[in-house]
């Protein structure tokens, strides 16, 4: 088994609502939206930008594609993976307005049986899945290691 990425956790809102957020604290005053699956990641977050409490969820989505979308039309502050957002952060659909990326431990990963001896095609996926997931976006710095790839974040304030 093999990390991808995906590990990683940022706040991600609509172009719009970014002057309200100067500080992480500012939040306290959003609406925070959040995948239904995963509940405590606001809370891993607020945590490790050294917010006291818990948060004050708002809606859940049970589908990632749902709660991406919301954030986009400026219903909340989301908190995802980056890798799951490189095209709306590309297209300034979304930004990171806080450049923390806490790590949930979770993630994507390719796994094999290393029992069971691989085919040429497996090879070959599994070279370009592992490429694929070098070339992603680093929330924080905006690099990758492919071209094309960059994005603007706005640091920590």
């Amino acid at each position: 088994m093999s990390y991808l990425l995906g590990r990683d956790i940022v706040p991600v809102c609509a172009p719009a609502v970014l002057p309200r957020l100067k500080q992480p604290r500012d939040l306290a005053r959003e609406v925070l939206l959040y995948h239904t699956n995963f509940p405590d990641n606001w809370a891993r977050w607020a945590n490790i930008a050294g917010l006291g409490g818990e948060p004050r969820l708002g809606p859940g989505y049970d589908l990632s594609m749902n709660l991406i979308f919301a954030a986009k039309e400026g219903l909340g502050i989301a908190i995802t993976q980056p890798c799951l957002i490189e095209r709306e952060l590309q297209n300034g659909e979304l930004v990171i307005p806080f450049a923390l990326p806490v790590s949930t431990g979770r993630g994507y990963f390719l796994c094999i049986d290393k029992g069971r001896p691989t085919s040429p095609g497996q090879q070959a996926f599994m070279q370009w899945v592992q490429e694929e997931a070098r070339q992603a976006v680093d929330p924080v710095s905006g690099a990758s290691s492919g071209p094309g790839r960059a994005v603007a974040v706005d640091a920590l304030r």
